[in-house]
């Protein structure tokens, strides 16, 4: 009975080592370190149901990645208004009566098994070069864009997703 369950072991052992490691024992790498997830909370937002989007970049390889990070516009998110126009980015060289840092962009890692996360919630408010607004009804497009140095070369994840804002009842 001993051999048998030893048996049954080395068995189910040998499937498990050699699905994970291709079949052939040599463990390798996934062919994209990278997964990147852009979610929204609700298809459809207004002032008194704002709409919060998130994205997730989470290392699935074995070795750190390198990203640029930007110390004028922090984040990989944009957000396009229902007319098509980039909004709430004010230091991106559209307001050039707006003061903004002068600085480069810095190098950040993101380790085996670590994930960099950012959202922000819509509550309806937009900024531009000449101040505060009411945003308008209709849909509204956030793209994120994950700037990554992979293999010696540079790989852009871009996702985008789309909500519906209204603007009262």
């Amino acid at each position: 009975m001993a051999l048998k369950r030893s048996i049954v072991f080395a068995v189910v052992a040998a499937g498990l080592l050699g699905s994970r490691c291709g079949g052939d024992g040599i463990a390798r790498p996934p062919a994209e370190p990278l997964q990147m997830e852009l979610t929204v909370s609700a298809p459809t937002g207004d002032p008194s149901h704002p709409v919060t989007v998130r994205t997730r970049v989470k290392n699935v390889g074995w070795t750190p990645i390198y990203y640029l990070r930007d110390c004028v516009q922090p984040g990989i998110m944009r957000l396009t208004d229902p007319e098509q126009r980039h909004v709430n980015r004010l230091c991106d060289g559209t307001c050039p009566n707006v003061a903004c840092p002068l600085c480069a962009p810095m190098s950040a890692s993101l380790g085996p098994g670590e994930i960099y996360d950012e959202e922000f919630t819509f509550v309806g408010e937009l900024r531009d070069c000449y101040g505060t607004f009411p945003g308008a009804a209709g849909v509204y497009r956030t793209d994120a864009v994950f700037m990554a140095f992979v293999d010696g070369g540079q790989r852009n994840l871009t996702k985008s997703v789309s909500f519906t804002w209204t603007t009262g009842p």
